[in-house]
């Protein structure tokens, strides 16, 4: 259930759902993802996942977690140039990163995850934020990461260690959620158009299970959970990294169609390799990557003795 978010179509404030449940990337990345209207949410980061949140979803099984979870942000903005990025965090020229390649990961592992030894020295190099220097290659794209953040490393939960402030009670760095994610904004600080959910479906079955439970009827409460589970199960031959959220609005609210477009004349904050200011919509191609991290997550894809030569196996 939702409703529009004030009596009226515009207000004084209008709709800033956006902004309370992302992960100021903007700050920490080290400039490799600026923010826009073509990322469905500003980082204003009122609202910060707990340990428990991340914890709580079955990371292999559970679709939720993988379609709730904003885990990956393109790279729209070269901060560095090849040479130094290569210098600095002891990569190849090969593995620099270019726009449109991961700028920001978070890798949803539990706490038994071994690959990751402590909060900065993993199995694929050293991990860590935009601005200090880290080797970590992703090993399904062999391109280095300017962000990179584990929720658990040594049995240890660190996702609140990278924090620009350092203090883990203030972290700006966490993995949010998409429920309020919206494109269709026609400047960065606009209005979002998408509805205020008031009630989650799903708690309505749940409350229909309990009082079939309460009423004796315990195989129709059986059937009325098994419904919720059906929903949230992967479906046969689903593609697990398939990622989507509403930042997809971008492109037709804006006129990023190609053929009539503000946004493609209009010059953002973003900048290619030769420090050439590139268009809302380029940024948006750039930022919008539909992928996840399953499969780095949980290490259900990789295969060899010294980590440099990964084999994707399992999927479906």
């Amino acid at each position: 259930m939702s409703c529009q978010h004030t009596s009226s179509a515009t207000g004084r404030f209008g709709n800033r759902t956006y902004s309370y449940f992302n992960p100021q990337f903007s700050n920490f990345s080290g400039g490799w993802t600026q923010r826009g209207q073509y990322i469905g949410g500003m980082d204003f980061q009122r609202c910060r996942p707990t340990e428990y949140a991340y914890a709580i979803f079955d990371n292999v099984n559970d679709s939720r977690m993988w379609k709730t979870f904003k885990t990956v942000y393109g790279l729209n903005n070269i901060a560095s140039k090849a040479d130094d990025v290569v210098a600095t965090n002891g990569i190849t020229a090969d593995q620099v990163p270019t726009l449109g390649d991961q700028g920001i990961i978070f890798i949803l592992n539990k706490k038994s995850d071994n690959r990751f030894k402590d909060a900065t020295n993993s199995d694929y190099g050293t991990v860590g934020r935009g601005g200090i220097a880290h080797s970590f290659v992703n090993p399904e794209t062999n391109k280095w990461v300017p962000n990179v953040f584990p929720v658990y490393a040594g049995g240890q939960y660190v996702l609140n260690t990278y924090g620009v402030s350092g203090n883990p009670a203030q972290s700006n760095v966490f993995c949010g959620i998409n429920k309020t994610d919206d494109g269709s904004r026609t400047a960065e600080k606009g209005d979002a158009h998408r509805d205020v959910i008031m009630a989650r479906t799903g708690e309505t079955y749940l409350i229909k299970a309990e009082a079939q439970v309460r009423s004796g009827n315990f195989q129709d409460a059986i059937s009325t959970i098994n419904q919720l589970r059906a929903r949230a199960e992967w479906k046969n031959g689903e593609d697990r990294e398939y990622y989507t959220d509403g930042s997809m609005a971008f492109l037709k609210s804006a006129g990023g169609d190609e053929d009539n477009s503000t946004a493609l004349s209009t010059l953002g904050k973003c900048k290619d390799a030769n420090g050439t200011k590139i268009n809302n919509t380029e940024a948006f191609k750039a930022s919008f990557l539909q992928k996840n991290t399953y499969y780095l997550s949980t290490y259900r894809c990789f295969q060899s003795a010294n980590f440099k030569l990964f084999i994707i196996t399992g999927r479906g």
